[in-house]
């Protein structure tokens, strides 16, 4: 029986004819290893053993090898499909990873991912449910000012390549500041939480920015 990297390395030489077949560039360890942000010590590592392969990594093998999951490992694919029992079938094929960003970085990183680069040092993954572009990201929400709505220790998932809807929460970066907050419209936003000091809206200054639309929150993990 073929262990998952043996499957990794096979899924690699048929993309490679693939893409040779259709006159493209010729595809290179060098080359995947740029299109999931890792070198070409790892790839190559994973390939032969030498290295774990967990399942944030298969996922991105698979969309980059453009080859389902089971190919690579029919048990991360018999994990996701577990994981996802209950969604609605179209969640079931959005059902993917988004990198979490956390620590006392998340300020620099979202500034980065706003001028539209990936973020390289980001290692933590979760997995989310809901469909969303690839420029989606995990927070993990700090402070009150949003409770009962995102209480302290909520993840959410947030698409920065989509604007944020009336009414609903938002990730802002005010400052030198991550702030949970509900969009207002006509850059205004505000708290829910009750007990908070107020003002409870602000506007935005011309140095703040919305980082995205928020498509998923889960309070349980």
């Amino acid at each position: 029986m073929k262990t998952d990297y043996e499957r990794l390395a096979s899924a690699f030489r048929k993309e490679q004819i693939r893409r040779e077949e259709r006159g493209e560039t010729p595809l290179t360890q060098v080359g995947l290893a740029k299109e999931i942000n890792l070198t070409q010590t790892a790839v190559s590592k994973m390939m032969t053993g030498a290295m774990d392969l967990p399942m944030p990594r298969v996922l991105e093998f698979a969309e980059a090898l453009n080859c389902p999951v089971s190919e690579i490992s029919p048990s991360v694919a018999n994990q996701l499909e577990a994981a996802a029992e209950g969604l609605s079938v179209a969640s079931k094929i959005a059902y993917k990873t988004a990198k979490k960003i956390t620590g006392k970085n998340v300020v620099d990183i979202l500034k980065l991912i706003l001028k539209g680069k990936k973020p390289t040092n980001v290692e933590d993954f979760e997995h989310c449910g809901a469909d969303h572009g690839p420029n989606t990201y995990c927070l993990v929400v700090q402070g009150d000012a949003m409770s009962p709505i995102l209480p302290p220790g909520t993840l959410v998932f947030v698409d920065t390549d989509e604007k944020p809807e009336v009414g609903k929460p938002c990730v802002i970066l005010k400052g030198k500041k991550v702030v949970f907050a509900t969009w207002k419209g006509d850059d205004y936003a505000g708290f829910e939480n009750l007990e908070y000091p107020t003002p409870r809206v602000f506007a935005l200054s011309k140095s703040d920015a919305v980082v995205g639309k928020i498509v998923e929150a889960r309070h349980n993990f």
